[in-house]
């Protein structure tokens, strides 16, 4: 008789990129910090704050001094990093402006570096398949990602939990066409938009999820989030933070993410309790300078 094999999955991996946040003055461009961020770090470090057992980082850094300090930093915050590929050339980086008053952040350039050159394979695939749930970042340079993670995905009976980050689609044609496309090799997709701006993507968002049943989770800013699970809908308000108390919305998001995952593992898929928890661990992430 031939024996089956089961796997026994612990904790979430978190698929994106380690990329350093570079702040500077709006005026000069002097630098005034350096943080080593990127999303699937940041997602670690939430994650295990909010109670994680295990967290995994999937990602490439540079062979510069960077990436060495990225390898030294994951092992520091308990994060494991052997899904990290160390690629010849440069780490991924990225320019931030951040409102003195507000604390509110801007964009500057993003210099993908490695993450461009780096692909999902067996590897990281044997990695994944030990995990709870897997979360990809998806960006324009590396949207690549998302096609190898839901090809490999799709069809699959025996897999983690599948879920994406799209932030706030701007990077897509502000349409929903791509996470519809996708949609039958994951199992969740969150984003993070503006009412006033996106009130229309919202809409499209609820749409998807009432035509293909998965989960759909959009954080809203200071109007908190909302979830939809087929033809349900799930609110939560935010947590109001004095304006004097904000030093830095970088990285609010991927807070939220990550505490999101951990409690809707430990309740079994409580939607309500897990948008709460991420609003919580969003509003602390806020008070702080840097992404965690």
């Amino acid at each position: 008789m031939r024996m089956v094999k089961t796997i026994k999955r612990k904790g979430i991996a978190f698929i994106g990129d380690l990329t350093v946040d570079t702040y500077l003055q709006q005026d000069t461009k002097e630098i005034t910090y350096t943080h080593l961020g990127g999303a699937s770090l940041n997602n670690a470090v939430w994650a295990l704050r909010a109670g994680a057992d295990r967290v995994s980082v999937i990602a490439a850094v540079g062979s510069d001094t960077y990436g060495n300090a990225y390898v030294k930093k994951v092992k520091a915050e308990h994060v494991s990093g052997d899904g990290i590929q160390i690629i010849q050339g440069k780490t991924s980086s990225i320019e931030i402006f951040v409102d003195p008053e507000s604390g509110e952040h801007t964009w500057g350039v993003w210099d993908a570096g490695v993450l461009e050159r780096f692909h999902l394979g067996k590897k990281e695939f044997d990695v994944l398949q030990l995990h709870k749930i897997v979360s990809v970042t998806v960006y324009g340079k590396t949207v690549h990602l998302l096609s190898e993670l839901v090809e490999w995905a799709d069809g699959r009976k025996d897999r983690p939990m599948v879920t994406l980050n799209f932030n706030d689609l701007s990077q897509f044609g502000n349409t929903v066409d791509i996470v519809a496309r996708h949609s039958a090799g994951f199992d969740a997709a969150f984003f993070g938009l503006n009412t006033e701006r996106n009130r229309e993507l919202v809409t499209d968002i609820q749409r998807v999820a009432e035509s293909s049943g998965k989960l759909m989770v959009v954080t809203l800013g200071k109007h908190g989030a909302v979830a939809f699970k087929g033809e349900e809908m799930f609110e939560s308000p935010a947590i109001v933070v004095p304006q004097d108390d904000i030093t830095d919305t970088t990285g609010a998001g991927d807070a939220f993410l990550g505490a999101f995952l951990v409690t809707y593992v430990q309740t079994n898929g409580d939607i309500p309790a897990s948008l709460a928890s991420g609003n919580h661990f969003g509003a602390q992430k806020i008070l702080i300078r840097g992404a965690y």
